[in-house]
């Protein structure tokens, strides 16, 4: 129900013209706001264009579309979810709360889920709760995902459109935000998983400089590799061929039904599959003249801050007690191979305790946690503080007691976001009560919303989080103590030393 009673509006004039949102509580929420023209029709695979003005308002008080997927594979630990899917689907979702004499801080959210799944609109990542306890503005941008995001075509589009997207969205926010009553010059990204992995990449372009000042990097699967050009081609030939089109004819392309786009993707994907590694077929490719190391190792522009983390067992979201078919200890000794070549066998033990107590499928999935997403992380969390940039770790520790589930993949989202009835149907939070979440939810979102505000997590809740300095990586580990941890540190740092370099 519209309220025109209150001080601020809820008419908006954007650049392209007026919206109307309603108010959500004691927020303003304005729903479907384009950020973008539908990429559609001719626009499949080429950047976005800005979206054509509008004369009559806009009324922004329902979600769009989001982009064609299928279901999540973290469909399991986070619950379902229902949503129109359309190829017209670059939209935002504006939380804001009543203008006050001073500009707003501003977080601008991009989501994760492998560039397959997920959008910025789904309940999971309601903006409200921290918009209303932080005084901030939020932004939550849907992007193109997989083929239509991700699917190399240099004779008819662009590369990377997915990632376009996402830059293309923070530069509507630097455009219009303080018309929402946000500050242009003091935004934070904050993302997790594949988004997460995109402001790392974002942060060394330097047409993102001047986007955002700070960073909220969640869960970064940095051990994953960008995509060659040569692996672009291939996934390139191989999904037209399952279309039956010509490779010299690739512009037909444009007209085959979203519906057979999703069929050939999956099947890609499908053929794509390595066990213990979750690089997904369509992700960021290389078209930035440099290896993945050397993209991730430099930051350009005058990026600030940084809070950068992960779970403590992210892979148990797709190992372990989800297995298909429970895994053998020599598939597992094969998988470790890659990554530990002759101390294989070695690491096995390490990750086992030696005492033969855990199953093969925990140990590959403490081990692919170690090597895709904390050794990396720490080592990004290194460079940026080389670099000048003010950095600060965390280890996301809590697990619901009940739920035989481990602290996993995405945990730690209904805490930042304060959306626990929204993940209700999945089983990581387990049946948690208030009080066993309250605190950690308090610990993590007054954190997080301290170091939008001011680049540093000064929440009262702990006694003290230093930042990286040469010689120390102080981590937070956020659970029911939420205390300073080295033992992360400590075990990355043993088993470095037996890593080999993976082709």
């Amino acid at each position: 129900m519209l309220d025109g009673t209150r001080n601020n509006p809820l008419e908006v004039e954007t650049q392209y013209g007026k919206i109307v949102g309603e108010y959500e509580g004691s927020v303003r929420v304005f729903l479907g706001v384009p950020y973008a023209s539908p990429p559609t029709g001719d626009l499949r695979f080429l950047r976005s264009v800005p979206p054509k003005p509008w004369s009559s308002p806009l009324m922004a008080t329902r979600n769009r579309a989001i982009s064609p997927q299928y279901a999540s594979r973290l469909e399991r630990v986070m619950g379902s979810f229902e949503a129109e899917q359309s190829e017209d689907c670059l939209y935002l979702t504006i939380w804001a709360p009543d203008e006050g004499a001073r500009p707003k801080d501003v977080i601008v959210w991009l989501h994760g889920g492998g560039y397959s799944s997920g959008a910025g609109s789904l309940d999971f990542y309601s903006g409200s709760q921290l918009a209303d306890r932080g005084d901030v503005v939020v932004v939550n941008v849907n992007y193109r995902l997989g083929a239509l995001g991700f699917l190399y075509q240099p004779d008819i589009g662009d590369a990377n459109v997915g990632i376009l997207d996402q830059l293309d969205a923070l530069c509507w926010v630097q455009e219009n935000i303080a018309r929402f009553g946000g500050d242009p010059s003091s935004v934070t990204v904050m993302g997790q998983s594949a988004g997460a992995y995109t402001i790392s990449l974002l942060s060394s372009l330097k047409e993102a400089d001047g986007l955002y000042k700070r960073m909220i990097i969640m869960s970064p699967p940095l051990g994953m590799k960008l995509a060659t050009v040569e692996e672009a081609d291939r996934t390139q030939a191989q999904f037209l061929e399952i279309l039956g089109i010509d490779p010299r004819s690739p512009e037909k392309l444009r007209d085959v039904p979203v519906e057979r786009i999703l069929e050939a993707q999956q099947k890609v994907a499908a053929a794509a599959v390595i066990p213990g590694d979750p690089t997904p077929a369509f992700r960021p490719i290389d078209v930035f003249n440099c290896g993945k190391d050397e993209v991730f190792m430099t930051v350009s522009g005058r990026k600030r801050e940084c809070l950068i983390g992960f779970t403590s067992q992210e892979m148990s979201a797709f190992l372990g007690p989800y297995d298909d078919e429970p895994m053998e200890q020599s598939q597992v000794l094969s998988i470790l191979e890659r990554y530990y070549g002759d101390a294989a066998a070695a690491m096995y033990s390490e990750y086992d305790n030696g005492m033969r107590r855990f199953a093969p499928s925990k140990v590959l999935s403490d081990a692919i946690t170690d090597i895709f997403f904390i050794w990396p992380t720490l080592q990004y969390a290194s460079v940026l503080a080389e670099t000048g940039i003010h950095t600060f770790v965390y280890e996301f520790g809590w697990q619901a007691p009940d739920s035989g589930v481990e602290a996993c993949h995405c945990i730690e989202l209904p805490f930042v976001f304060g959306t626990f009835d929204a993940f209700q149907d999945g089983s990581m939070l387990g049946a948690a009560s208030s009080n066993a979440v309250g605190q950690v939810a308090d610990v993590t979102q007054n954190s997080w919303l301290d170091f939008v505000k001011s680049g540093e997590p000064l929440s009262s809740e702990i006694d003290a989080w230093p930042s990286v300095i040469e010689g120390s990586m102080p981590v937070l580990k956020i659970d029911a103590t939420s205390k300073i941890s080295s033992t992360a540190v400590e075990r990355m740092q043993k088993y470095a030393a037996l890593r080999v370099d993976v082709a």
